[in-house]
């Protein structure tokens, strides 16, 4: 296409546009699109290159010119590089930059209006945080913060991790860390009994050693990365909270397994798949956090080949045969082999897992000390080099930071980090206390800058939370909208965290999880606790809430006590979790509903949340409501129906984790209606948590992205699916499932009767189906997921279509329909028509 070609056609393109705004025909803001993604099918554009600076120049000149109230411009994959023209388009307030040359975000600083900016897979250099956001105002703030002349200091990166040890208790990670990780302190051959992590133990900033003849040596060596090393109680009960601690950026991995354990009772499967969701950076899901895999006790499967080995203890709280200890290293190593066939389950494994720690005190005067002295010693000179190794790979470990960041980085560490009593929070929006703002600005004056952009203050902040020098709630998207302000205008000390959060949960003796409010306020004003005052403790209560920790327990009178479900037990039962014989007793099989729900990721929180969400519709706590089970008989909206429940967040052999549901009472449509329910609530909750869909529907999921073709302009979010396939493998022509409609229709005005019910489809316009049959020129049968833009554009000639199937919902949230055609061969001229809110679509910007 030649230049002229090109200026011609945006010329009619404007035109068209104009004409339409006159006729009332269209909507909303100006917009253009001259890159990959055409939204009125002009497939001409599709091709054309602007990276000739004169030719775009003309363009922009052009739009300025016929559409100088533009708001909306798309030049994606366009090969723009210079944005230089763009300076004049005041009104500007979204830009698409996708997979362009664009290196210099200069020219868009004098754009006042520009609200989102799209710009990934481009050429600037800016944290994939905040291309992520598309907030125009972070991102231009961001750059003009790193390439302001008189900013503080020299830009540079952060050159720290934080070495994050999990796993299951009493596996070892106390004793790795001691070895090889705490610095000058470290004792290759530390074998002392230690007692359990109750909560989190973080060390100072340390330099990490590349071999065992480094572990004293502190002098500091030339942009060396150092280290926090966070040590995590493995206890089932601290893992709830545990997880406002992790993250992505700035964080390495360190799954701690015992060699004498079960699969089972190492929880690989759990542990890898906790990793690859946590491990995940929520800007770029293509980036994940490294993670190494070190085996501890591996001396006792050494003993166990020993011809006259009798019993093994590996510690205090077990007693194995050698046999036992063979056995389960052997299972352990299938399970690992599975692991790594499926991908570890999305974690970022770096190499082989590493075996041969081990060492005992009683190992001095073994004949066989110098073998278990230098295998042991073999495994961390290993492990001391695959952390140097999975350094490569860290997540924005490079990325460079503007000079006005590290002057703020050092007063929260004296502040916080301070030997003596450090405070435990601050309020950052409150001038009353030491503000963040305010002390964000000092340093800045104190170097001669000028005051930094407030819009830096979010980055800033996640910044710190990543390197864990802060917690603060107000960067994760389940906890924007916490109880008060807790999760927005609080800075709190990770440490002063800690200690009441843990020290509740771990000395509360409740079984049922649910603790009364005096006695709450017993063990917070406590010294271990840290003895807090009111004040205090009410806010240690907010932020527990705001976290999904605790859960205030209503009366008539008020707030009694908390549900604290973390509290919660296991159901230790071998019949767990797929028998519910005892819950069917006496019940006919016509009278129940089972089904099992699968997911990618099942983390224990989800199930406690169910469980806190129906706590006053268990009838007897003590023995109806657990970890991994719980009993429902009296909420009102299961129509009279009783429901049990029963998880495995770690079940053997690599299965995904899953969730058992029977149902009895009420009649089948009551059932059934109740099952529906029940995964609405954990559909709801799992979208809350950021975490993924339920795993039978995770294959419609991603089909439904790929055939739409989602981008940031059109629904992008599939909130939830429904069983597509089921209802196409069944024979019947109309049916219905999980609230989605199967229809066959050769009139698309009949009635036809679904399930019983008489169901009309005015809504399905007999031109949609005729469009829609254009769109396929294979006769195999096929399925399309429509969206609402789509028919808007090619059936109607008005945006203002009020067709109950595909009108607007509040400018946001979309339905769609599913269609399948049939084979014209075998069944002329029939449509299976999937049409439901299950398929509601959710666009990203307003």
């Amino acid at each position: 296409m030649t230049r002229d070609e090109f200026l011609r056609l945006t010329r009619e393109r404007i035109a068209a546009y104009h004409e339409k705004r006159q006729a009332g025909t269209t909507v909303g803001s100006p917009w253009l699109v001259l890159g990959d993604f055409d939204h009125d099918r002009f497939e001409k554009l599709d091709a054309i290159d602007l990276h000739d600076p004169a030719l775009f120049a003309d363009v922009v000149d052009l739009v300025r010119e016929e559409c100088p109230d533009l708001q909306w411009l798309w030049l994606n994959g366009t090969g723009v590089s210079d944005l230089t023209p763009l300076a004049g388009l005041a009104g500007l307030q979204q830009l698409s930059l996708d997979r362009t040359g664009v290196s210099d975000l200069t020219p868009l600083l004098a754009l006042p209006s520009l609200v989102e900016l799209w710009l990934r897979n481009s050429a600037v250099d800016i944290p994939e945080s905040l291309i992520s956001s598309i907030d125009a105002r972070n991102i231009l703030a961001y750059w003009r913060e790193q390439h302001d002349a008189e900013s503080v200091g020299a830009d540079a990166p952060v050159r720290e991790v934080k070495i994050l040890l999990v796993g299951q208790g009493r596996v070892g990670k106390t004793h790795l860390r001691k070895r090889v990780l705490s610095g000058p302190e470290s004792q290759p051959d530390h074998a002392a009994e230690e007692t359990s992590t109750h909560n989190i133990e973080m060390s100072h900033l340390q330099q990490i050693p590349r071999s065992l003849d480094e572990l004293h040596d502190t002098s500091p060596q030339p942009n060396e990365v150092r280290a926090r090393v966070w040590d995590f109680g493995g206890q089932d009960y601290l893992h709830g909270t545990h997880r406002f601690f992790l993250g992505a950026e700035h964080a390495l991995y360190v799954l701690v397994l015992d060699a004498t354990k079960t699969p089972t009772e190492n929880r690989l499967n759990y542990w890898l798949r906790f990793l690859a969701h946590h491990g995940t950076s929520q800007a770029n899901n293509q980036l994940r956090a490294p993670v190494v895999i070190v085996f501890n006790k591996c001396d006792f499967v050494t003993r166990a080949e020993e011809p006259q080995c009798g019993d093994l203890r590996p510690d205090e709280e077990r007693t194995l045969t050698a046999a036992q200890v063979r056995e389960n290293w052997q299972a352990m190593q299938r399970e690992l082999t599975t692991a790594e066939e499926q991908g570890w389950y999305g974690a970022h494994v770096i190499g082989e897992p590493i075996v041969g720690m081990g060492w005992r005190e009683e190992y001095e005067h073994h004949p066989r000390r110098d073998v278990f002295q230098h295998t042991h010693h073999a495994a961390l000179e290993q492990c001391l080099q695959r952390l140097h190794e999975a350094l490569s790979v860290v997540v924005a470990l490079n990325d460079t930071r503007p000079g006005s960041f590290f002057p703020l980085k050092r007063w929260v560490e004296e502040t916080f980090h301070a030997d003596e009593a450090p405070p435990p929070f601050t309020r950052y929006f409150e001038r009353t206390n030491i503000a963040f703002r305010q002390a964000l600005t000092e340093h800045a004056r104190e170097h001669n800058a000028r005051e930094p952009d407030a819009s830096l203050e979010a980055v800033y902040l996640q910044l710190l939370v990543d390197l864990g020098l802060i917690h603060w709630l107000g960067g994760r998207p389940e906890h924007r909208d916490g109880l008060d302000h807790v999760a927005t205008q609080y800075v709190f000390n990770p440490n002063w965290v800690k200690r009441p959060v843990y020290w509740l949960i771990r000395t509360s003796n409740s079984k049922d999880g649910f603790v009364r409010l005096g006695s709450i306020r017993n063990e917070l004003q406590s010294n271990d606790a840290g003895g807090l005052s009111e004040v205090d403790q009410n806010l240690v209560l907010k932020l527990m809430q705001a976290c999904h920790v605790a859960h205030e327990h209503r009366t008539p009178e008020g707030v009694d006590g908390y549900v604290i479900p973390d509290l919660l037990r296991f159901r230790e039962t071998e019949r767990l979790p797929d028998d519910a014989s005892e819950f069917l007793q006496g019940v006919e099989e016509t009278d129940t509903h089972s089904v099992r729900w699968e997911f990618p990721f099942l983390p224990e929180r989800v199930f406690l949340r169910y469980v806190t969400d129906h706590y006053l519709h268990i009838e007897d706590r003590h023995r109806h409501c657990s970890r991994n089970s719980v009993l429902v008989s009296t909420c009102p909206r299961y129509n009279d129906c009783h429901v049990l429940l029963q998880c495995d967040i770690s079940p053997p052999e690599g299965n995904p984790p899953f969730i058992n549901l029977w149902i009895t009472g009420g009649n089948g449509r009551d059932r059934e209606w109740t099952s529906n329910t029940i995964r609405h609530e954990f559909e709801n909750i799992l979208e809350s948590e950021g975490l993924p869909a339920i795993a039978d529907d995770a294959a419609q999921l991603q089909q439904a992205r790929d055939l739409t073709q989602m981008t940031p302009t059109l629904p992008s979010v599939l909130r939830r699916s429904s069983h597509i396939s089921e209802l196409q493998a069944s024979p019947a022509d109309h049916a219905e499932q999980n609230g989605v409609i199967k229809i066959v229709v050769d009139e698309p005005s009949q009635s036809v009767r679904v399930n019983g019910e008489e169901r009309r489809l005015t809504d399905i316009p007999w031109k949609l189906l005729l469009y829609l049959s254009k769109q396929f020129d294979n006769p195999n049968t096929r399925t399309r997921f429509v969206s609402y833009d789509e028919i808007r554009e090619n059936v109607y000639d008005s945006r203002s279509v009020q067709d109950n199937t595909i009108q607007a919902q509040k400018g946001k949230i979309k339905k769609a329909l599913a269609i399948e055609i049939i084979d014209g061969k075998s069944r002329p001229g029939h449509y299976r028509i999937l049409n439901s809110t299950e398929f509601s679509l959710k666009l990203n910007s307003d």
